[in-house]
Parts: C-alpha cells; sequence; structure tokens
C-alpha cells in the first residue's frame, strides 16, 4: 500500500509492507458466545476467552518419545470445561500493515522527516 504527495519539495512516499496473515488453521471466532450449565456468560475479550486455561498432568508419549503436557478452558466460576468457538481457515487471502518505509524523490528518509514534509505541507509553509 502506497501513499504519494507531491509538492514543492519534490514527490513524497510512504509504503506499507503487506504481510499475508492467511491460515489454513481454525482461529478463534470473536463472536462466539456460550452460556454454561450455571449460567454463566462467556465470550471473547481482547483476545481471549473469559475462560481459565487449566494444564493437565504431564505423560510420556510411546509414539515420539517425548513428555506431553496438555490443557483445556474452564470456566473460573464453576470449572465445567468449555470448548471455545472457532471459525474455519480463511477462504480468501487476509493481509495486515508491517513495516513502512519512506522516501523523498526515491530517496529513503526518516519516518520523523515525513512527518515534518506532511506538517510543513498541511501547513501551507
Amino acid at each position: 500500500m502506497d501513499t504519494t504527495i507531491t509538492g514543492d519539495f519534490g514527490t513524497l512516499r510512504a509504503e506499507v509492507e503487506m504481510i499475508d496473515v492467511s491460515s489454513a488453521l481454525p482461529r478463534p471466532d470473536k463472536k462466539w458466545t456460550y452460556t454454561d450449565r450455571q449460567g454463566h456468560r462467556h465470550h471473547w475479550d481482547d483476545g481471549y476467552p473469559t475462560l481459565v486455561v487449566v494444564t493437565e498432568e504431564s505423560y510420556w508419549c510411546e509414539d515420539c518419545h517425548d513428555e506431553h503436557t496438555d490443557s483445556h478452558y474452564e470456566c473460573p466460576l464453576c470449572g465445567e470445561e468449555i470448548r471455545p468457538g472457532l471459525v474455519g481457515p480463511s477462504l480468501y487471502r487476509e493481509y495486515t500493515p508491517g513495516m513502512t518505509s519512506y522516501y523523498l524523490n526515491d530517496e529513503p528518509i526518516s519516518e520523523d522527516r515525513y512527518r515534518e514534509l506532511v506538517t510543513q505541507m498541511q501547513q501551507g509553509e
């Protein structure tokens, strides 16, 4: 994603690298809600379910010859085991902004210099 501004100073450009975050794995369903058997309501809050993670006892895996520890989610009030909602893999590509690079007349400049030039242009200097 590019932003280009042209003025008396020349051509000012900001380039934002877009990072592909598409996944073939299920991810949290931010719209998920659940009421447990005791009437306690649960949902995703700030990226985490309103549940607690309970770590189970470690066990030895004969297949990979290593120790494993599983965990599960529970209601912090009544202890009911709950699986938070997930959504399947994306059927479309998803991107998130990454690193931004700044240029004046195709020469790299700092973010501070870029902001300074934008401010000058906005103030009509």
